[in-house]
């Protein structure tokens, strides 16, 4: 069975909650001061709590120099990255028009399927009890 809790940003007690007992966390980073921060606090918290962790870069392609900060993050923590879904305001307005992603023809979809096939295969390996980042390798290890 597959779950698949979408928590507000930040790590306050609804967050908490929804990693109590997650195999595998999805950290979503949006290319930016506050989304980075959000992010980076996420993933330190749910490295504590011993879950594995991806992460997705969200919205990216505004500001080379936050994206380059936003890609700089996971890498740093050892987290593994599944990719990056590059702004496209079809995307925006698909949403806003009741529609999903998968409604538009864009150029953004191409790394979205490729993001959603590397969320796939890290769930497959949480699944299996198969280690989704290089620090529960580690933990595995000892």
């Amino acid at each position: 069975t597959l779950i698949v809790v979408d928590s507000p940003p930040g790590i306050g007690c609804p967050v908490i909650a929804s990693l109590t007992g997650a195999d595998l966390v999805v950290a979503v980073v949006e290319a930016g001061a506050s989304g980075i921060r959000d992010a980076r606090r996420l993933m330190e918290l749910t490295a504590s709590m011993g879950r594995r962790q991806i992460a997705l870069l969200n919205k990216t392609g505004l500001d080379p120099e936050a994206d380059r900060l936003a890609r700089d993050l996971p890498e740093s923590l050892g987290i593994p990255l599944a990719g990056e879904i590059p702004f496209d305001p079809d995307l925006r307005s698909a949403e806003e028009r009741g529609g999903t992603w998968l409604d538009v023809e864009s150029e953004a979809m191409a790394p979205l399927r490729n993001a959603l096939k590397a969320v796939r295969t890290a769930l497959e390996a949480a699944d299996s009890g198969h280690p989704a980042s290089a620090e529960h390798k580690e933990e595995r290890a000892s």
